[in-house]
């Protein structure tokens, strides 16, 4: 959580929150750290988060570790990935044992909470291309936000296929998401500008737009 406006949020930034079950209270868990971004818990309860100031020349971004006992007890983040660029999005897979995050113009990476190192999942093809949040579907591929075009992208990393969906009456979208409703896989997702044009930059977005991924791919068709 920020309490600053976008230029703060890249410099003073944000702090991870214990809020409770009715969302009356909340307390911060860390410092505040430069645009934080994304925050993601493995199987053992361990949380991640991104952090980078979002700075095009300097970057610095990086992927923080905290542990998070069962009374709730929070250490201090540590530092487990730097140099990452700007880094965004974080998800954790459980049926794949990854977790997943994005850099803003570069691509997607996974690593395991278990090995040292990261390996790349999918790079971007297209020169004004971007990343925010990301989830990953029961099959593995990977469902990425891209504001940069306006689109919601689909990577399956075994055929290496990449589809690209625009959503009639949807500008540019950030935050995404993915469950099961009645068996049926629905798509969360943010909606920051009403436009689609990247370079405006007023936030004006309409807040959560909400679809069931099979009718997206019948009305879309992908591209």
């Amino acid at each position: 959580m920020s309490q600053v406006d976008l230029r703060g949020w890249r410099s003073v930034g944000g702090a991870v929150l214990r809020v409770d079950p009715e969302l009356t209270s909340w307390t911060p868990v860390t410092e505040s750290y430069p645009a934080i971004n994304g925050l993601a818990f493995d199987g053992s309860g361990t949380a991640y988060f991104a952090s980078s100031p979002f700075h095009p020349l300097r970057p610095q971004g990086g992927v923080y570790r905290m542990r998070v006992t069962d009374d709730g007890d929070v250490s201090v983040p540590e530092l487990l990935l730097e140099g990452m660029g700007m880094t965004n999005g974080v998800r954790y897979s459980s049926a794949h044992g990854q977790i997943y995050f994005t850099e803003t113009v570069v691509g997607a990476f996974a690593f395991s909470p278990h090995e040292d190192g990261y390996r790349s999942v999918y790079r971007k093809s297209r020169l004004v291309e971007g990343f925010d949040d990301l989830a990953i579907d029961s099959e593995g591929r990977l469902w990425m936000a891209d504001p940069g075009r306006s689109t919601v992208k689909r990577f399956d990393p075994g055929t290496r296929q990449l589809t690209r969906f625009r959503i009639d009456g949807v500008g540019q979208v950030s935050a995404c998401g993915l469950r099961l409703e009645g068996g049926r896989a629905i798509l969360y997702l943010t909606e920051i500008h009403r436009s689609r044009n990247p370079l405006l930059g007023r936030h004006d977005g309409r807040g959560l737009v909400v679809l069931p991924v099979d009718g997206l791919e019948a009305a879309a068709g992908g591209s």
